[in-house]
């Protein structure tokens, strides 16, 4: 991190073999509280399981982690059913923002975040990939932009958006409409 200017980074954990994601959280929040001056960490949460709400509430209430990470590509969902909405609805109340991997057509694209956003107005909603993946993506979210007021109250809110891949002339053109400060990062570390 330091070699790369970068102070702190949020971690989450990756999808374990076991798909049993609380002993993931556990490491997460034991790396949190270890180095809390260079790390900031998310639990994750499998919104179809029936303790989804309990989990974040121990993660976020017990554990202290920071925020939620929804993964619906890599668990199998799309993000605006109504358990997810439920799911990131619990994390605004609790106050803590949530990362959804995007960008996925079918799970996760823009179209489908901008409707969560409309649902869960009290959520804080951070689209990795800029919600996009590839240049019609990047277009589709231009629109939702462009129409959705929820969306641009999401953008409003945020002060850095880090990408990776090109994508950082798409990232300045959107948070010069809807971010107040902006921090693009042009190279991600083991990113591809």
């Amino acid at each position: 991190m330091d070699s790369n200017n970068i102070d702190k980074s949020v971690i989450v954990p990756v999808q374990p073999k076991t798909y049993r994601l609380e002993p993931q959280n556990e490491a997460i929040a034991v790396t949190q509280a270890r180095y809390s001056d260079r790390f900031i960490g998310f639990c994750r949460v499998d919104p179809r399981q029936e303790e989804a709400i309990t989990e974040l509430r121990r993660c976020v209430l017990q554990i202290g982690l920071k925020g939620l990470l929804l993964h619906p590509i890599e668990e199998g969902y799309t993000i605006n059913e109504d358990y997810a909405v439920r799911l990131m609805k619990e994390a605004g109340s609790l106050g803590v923002p949530v990362i959804v991997a995007a960008g996925y057509p079918w799970v996760a694209h823009a179209l489908q975040i901008r409707s969560v956003a409309e649902q869960a107005e009290e959520a804080t909603i951070i689209m990795s990939h800029v919600g996009a993946t590839g240049s019609i993506g990047r277009l589709v979210v231009d629109e939702v932009f462009r129409q959705s007021h929820a969306v641009r109250a999401a953008w409003g809110r945020a002060t850095a958006v880090a990408t990776c891949n090109g994508a950082a002339h798409f990232v300045e053109r959107a948070a010069s409409l809807y971010v107040a400060g902006t921090v693009i990062g042009q190279r991600f570390v083991g990113a591809n």
